[in-house]
């Protein structure tokens, strides 16, 4: 998934959660992090590469002001959410990511491996794959948002 759907998986989560208590809300933090793992197993296309930041850094950078900043400000204008809960999930959810960038070797052993189908699908494939994805996971996200 890119950063802009880790990010509404927590948006979603964080509508369903929002009355928690604070320690269970911590688990949460924690499912989020995890859940980075196997969300990544969906074949998917970023923007830019995270291995070659110098190489894509426009990209990049558009992916994570995207993703990071207007976004999650997006999804608490629209839900009304406590809104450093919300950024502490949104972080939670893209953290992989980051520790990726700075080349955190457990995390890139993980993510190699959670990204093995890289290369045998093409590049028009992946994007279909991420439109579709984008399209579900925002639609659960309204879903849960008009539920509550």
């Amino acid at each position: 998934m890119t950063t802009m759907n880790h990010t509404l998986v927590a948006g979603t989560v964080a509508v369903m959660s929002e009355n928690l208590s604070a320690s269970d809300k911590i688990v949460v933090v924690t499912v989020l992090f995890l859940s980075h793992l196997a969300l990544d197993m969906l074949p998917h296309k970023h923007f830019g590469n995270y291995r070659n930041i110098k190489g894509c850094f426009p990209q990049f950078l558009a992916e994570i002001v995207l993703g990071v900043v207007i976004l999650p400000l997006l999804i608490w204008q629209i839900s009304s959410l406590n809104l450093a809960w919300l950024l502490v999930y949104v972080c939670a959810a893209n953290l992989i990511d980051a520790l990726l960038v700075i080349g955190w070797g457990p995390v890139v052993r993980v993510n190699d491996w959670t990204h093995k189908w890289e290369g045998q699908i093409s590049l028009r494939r992946l994007r279909i794959f991420e439109f579709i994805q984008t399209f579900v996971v925002a639609g659960l996200f309204l879903t849960v948002l008009w539920l509550r």
